[in-house]
């Protein structure tokens, strides 16, 4: 399948917070794109960028927006609820240090 436009790419990095105002940026990003598009629904990305990749975090989300097909505000969602489990076990691991329990 040959590109009739130049190739638009995607590259996110990565990073906890960082990945959150990625989502943020992009869900902005979209909806500019769906304005001037005269579309009537937010654009997805894995429609609108050719190649959609990530470090860490942002390839996480790649695979969420790209190969899952995700709508951002569902990745977003995705990723709050995956940092709060990270954190939340991170917390009990560190109260659990603090006492002098073994892990």
């Amino acid at each position: 399948m040959r590109i009739q436009h130049r190739p638009r790419l995607l590259c996110l990095d990565g990073g906890a917070v960082y990945g959150l105002s990625e989502l943020l940026i992009l869900r902005h990003l979209m909806n500019d794109i769906s304005v001037a598009a005269n579309l009537d629904s937010p654009a997805l990305p894995y429609k609108y960028f050719d190649l959609i990749g990530g470090v860490g975090m942002g390839a996480l989300i790649a695979v969420m927006l790209g190969r899952l097909g995700m709508v951002i505000i569902q990745a977003t969602s995705m990723l709050n609820v995956g940092l709060l489990k990270i954190r939340s076990s991170t917390t009990s691991q560190l109260v659990r240090l603090s006492s002098g329990k073994r892990i």
